[in-house]
């Protein structure tokens, strides 16, 4: 059975021969370990929602599969429980179940969550107080990321977004400030 977790935080409508159905009002929609395992191949979105004040998480290749969370992890969480039951109830009306992204490739369980999530952007007011919690300049921090001034400014300035590793490395900076004095001590060593 679906979880209370995604149960409690979605109620999606599914087109079921012609006529409209809520999930959880369907005692006929059974979860099984194979829908909660298929639903890890898929491609997730997560994005921070302004309007909501909430992080939303959907499967990029499931319509409808849309939910939220406090935090991008829990967005996911949630995500990934929808999933499964929106494969579980296409899976029981006999309907065609979309292909993941991956084309059948399966992505290894230590790089599931990595390999398929989108990263939250930055935005400029949240890289400079990263940058501010480390007391370093302009200069220092693009030494430690491993990009130039300009691009830390253009960041900082809302002219362009970090992606990538340097989006990588400043969101473990802003969780752990620690680390970026380890990183200058390793760039001056260097």
């Amino acid at each position: 059975m679906a979880s209370a977790l995604a149960s409690a935080i979605y109620r999606p409508a599914w087109e079921k021969d012609g006529t409209m159905v809520d999930l959880q009002l369907d005692p006929e929609i059974d979860v099984i370990p194979e829908d909660v395992e298929r639903s890890k191949r898929y491609t997730y979105l997560v994005r921070w929602s302004e309007e909501d004040q909430v992080f939303l998480a959907s499967a990029a290749e499931l319509p409808g599969s849309t939910t939220h969370g406090d935090s991008p992890d829990e967005a996911l969480l949630h995500a990934l429980d929808v999933a499964a039951l929106w494969l579980a109830a296409y899976r029981e009306w006999n309907q065609r179940i979309p292909k993941p992204r991956s084309h059948g490739r399966r992505v290894p369980r230590s790089r599931r969550s990595a390999a398929s999530v989108s990263r939250i952007p930055m935005a400029p007011e949240e890289i400079r107080a990263v940058r501010d919690s480390l007391g370093m300049s302009q200069p220092v921090f693009a030494s430690v990321l491993s990009v130039s001034v300009q691009a830390v400014r253009a960041w900082e300035q809302g002219h362009r977004r970090p992606n990538g590793a340097a989006l990588r490395l400043m969101e473990i900076l802003r969780e752990n400030p620690a680390y970026g004095e380890r990183l200058l001590v390793a760039d001056a060593i260097v």
